[in-house]
């Protein structure tokens, strides 16, 4: 038998825990989430970063990238998984700013991600600087 008290707490609780988690750092992610995982800035000619997953214990099945600030090139990306694989992706397409890219599978049904090494530039005769965001999809 429900009792009002218990339908009471436990509403509170629902309610209050999405802020806690924010005040916290805690990110929440639900299954079919798109998280982001880090970002970096391109420069204009060529520039290689390597983007540190900061939530470790996420399981993700699809990776993308969203750009603002200026279009940009993406060449290829490495991805490293949690278990010591890792696994190319060739790209060779521009992405334009405020949209983003189309998603590549991981392999599997969700893989651990440590950190992922990316190859682009952006666009040489654009305004301001890009800013790639890389974002896994959660499973």
């Amino acid at each position: 038998m429900t009792t009002r008290r218990t339908v009471l707490a436990l509403g509170l609780g629902a309610a209050i825990a999405p802020v806690v988690g924010t005040l916290f750092g805690a990110r929440a992610a639900w299954a079919g989430d798109w998280v982001d995982l880090g970002s970096r800035k391109v420069r204009v000619f060529g520039d290689a970063d390597r983007i540190m997953v900061a939530d470790n214990g996420g399981i993700y099945r699809k990776l993308r990238l969203a750009v603002a600030g200026n279009g940009v090139h993406v060449e290829r990306a490495v991805v490293y998984f949690a278990n010591g694989e890792d696994k190319a992706y060739n790209f060779d397409t521009f992405v334009e700013q405020g949209s983003v890219s189309g998603a590549v599978d991981l392999p599997g049904e969700g893989r651990a991600i440590l950190y992922v090494d990316m190859f682009y530039r952006r666009r040489k005769n654009g305004n301001g600087i890009a800013v790639v965001t890389l974002q896994g999809l959660s499973a």
